[in-house]
């Protein structure tokens, strides 16, 4: 591949070369129209791997409706190359906050262990599996929020299989031990969560479980050995949360937690901040409150819940009071004391604050938000947007760079403007007039002459009309004579008006 060191790729221009991957190069690039709109493209290093290339696209597409998943803005060709625009994270990777902090507290790694399997628990619905977490594909932003980016080899179950049976993807410190020689009916899901549970155990102990320059060697240490007890590398780690990290790294799959809500379930005591949090398939909440003080009533209990993200606001600000709950409200299935509440999101009891979104379109363009069509053709709109985070995509089919998408935070009662401009190439100037003439031609020999015009044989002997297209042209005939001589006349003629041409004898 030619090395991209132009100062633009498509209608993108390059900032800086971040660096590059077995799969692609990598660019932070802002574009040209737009002058706050930076983002990461990916240029395809090897062509063979396009089909690859064009699945990640896929992949981060339908992936888009979560705020933590690094997000596709553009997909096109530039010359023999596919690019990918993505996201612009302003943050840096959990890999380079460990180099720099050695060891996590708990509650922090815990946390972020969370979020990841949060991430992953929505893609596993849509059957769309990582299969290379690690520090290096986690991102902490500059507001604290967890995303999970390089869905490179991310695998759907109607995928076509591009690797190979028996031919291991990912990372090795990271794989899980079967991953090393996958069959057709692995659980991609098991990979991910064993890949959690190392990238938890990286942040608490600051090394992986089984380490080793030969990626062999960690095959063979991970398919015949359980791994160290991570308390011994780390103290202060909790028995309960060491059984936790265990379980997920089991050598067994089937004795791993089997879905990403399992582990956060097992995680749940050990997030900071108190009561655990965490995303339903419903789209509810899950609240997990302590047991009670001694003397102290459950059914006396007042529960304020706020669904909201500090600072950022990704999600709408709703406030819930649960208060005189009854038993049947109520359930503590374990035994353990703690009483867990349902919470329903969808229907909240009163309206979310809203703000407004200003959007400007030069020259025009369809207007998205959150995938609903709000105008098409249109060059300025607003609207009453709920508070928390939305996505616009806007689209011109004219244009040189046909989408726009962004992602963006509204606050109650503020205003959010967005502006976009389309480069539409100018239209190609119309083809000239082309005039065409019936031309008659005739000899004395027509019943045995061939005619070529311009050296094509026509398919009838003359005489015939023809037509032709107006300009200078080279008529022949070819006969046999009296004698049975073969003759060739031939006349340039310029063809301006309908025209009879007769050969003499």
């Amino acid at each position: 591949m030619k090395a991209m060191n132009q100062e633009f790729i498509g209608s993108y221009k390059i900032l800086e070369k971040k660096g590059e991957g077995g799969m692609a190069q990598v660019y932070l690039a802002v574009h040209q129209d737009v002058p706050n709109l930076k983002v990461i493209l990916k240029v395809l290093s090897d062509p063979r791997l396009g089909e690859r290339f064009k699945q990640e696209a896929d992949k981060l597409a339908l992936l888009d409706g979560h705020p933590s998943i690094c997000r596709i803005k553009h997909f096109f060709s530039h010359g023999d190359n596919i690019v990918i625009a993505m996201e612009y994270i302003d943050g840096a990777t959990l890999e380079d906050k460990i180099k720099s902090m050695n060891r996590f507290e708990v509650g922090e790694a815990v946390q972020v262990a969370n979020d990841v399997l949060d991430i992953l628990a929505f893609a596993h619905q849509k059957d769309i599996y990582h299969r290379d977490i690690k520090p290096g594909n986690i991102m902490i932003d500059n507001v604290g929020q967890t995303k999970v980016i390089d869905f490179g080899i991310a695998k759907g179950k109607t995928d076509p299989n591009l690797t190979i049976a028996g031919t291991a993807c990912g990372t090795p410190a990271y794989m899980a031990p079967e991953q090393f020689n996958p069959t057709e009916q692995a659980n991609y899901a098991l990979w991910d969560i064993y890949a959690v549970g190392t990238t938890l155990y990286m942040m608490l102990c600051g090394q992986v479980p089984f380490t080793d320059e030969n990626p062999f060697a960690i095959r063979d240490a991970k398919l015949f050995n359980d791994p160290p007890a991570p308390s011994a590398l780390n103290s202060s780690i909790p028995k309960p949360l060491e059984e936790v990290i265990l379980k997920s790294l089991a050598r067994d799959a089937d004795r791993r937690y089997q879905t990403a809500e399992q582990m956060q379930d097992g995680l749940s005591p050990f997030l900071s901040g108190g009561p655990t949090k965490r995303r339903t398939p419903s789209g509810g909440m899950t609240i997990q409150i302590p047991p009670p003080k001694p003397g102290e009533s459950k059914r006396r209990w007042l529960v304020v819940v706020t669904v909201a993200a500090a600072l950022a606001l990704t999600a709408p600000i709703y406030h819930y009071v649960i208060k005189d709950k009854s038993a049947s409200d109520q359930s503590d299935p374990d035994g353990s004391g703690d009483t867990t509440l349902v919470i329903d999101q969808t229907d909240p009891p009163f309206e979310p604050p809203q703000g407004i979104l200003e959007i400007s379109v030069k020259p025009e363009g369809d207007i998205y938000l959150d995938g609903s069509l709000l105008k098409a053709g249109a060059d300025a709109w607003m609207v009453d947007v709920d508070s928390g985070q939305h996505i616009v995509r806007v689209e011109n089919n004219k244009a040189t760079t046909k989408v726009f998408a962004d992602t963006f935070a509204i606050l109650p009662d503020s205003t959010q403007r967005l502006n976009y401009a389309f480069s539409i190439p100018e239209p190609p100037p119309p083809p000239p007039e082309v005039k065409v003439y019936k031309v008659k031609i005739g000899s004395q020999w027509r019943k045995k002459a061939e005619v070529l015009i311009d050296n094509v044989a026509q398919a009838d002997s003359a005489p015939w009309t023809y037509t032709i297209v107006e300009g200078e042209h080279n008529i022949r005939i070819k006969f046999d004579d009296e004698t049975g001589r073969p003759q060739d006349l031939d006349t340039t003629v310029q063809i301006d008006s309908d025209t009879r041409i007769t050969f003499p004898k």
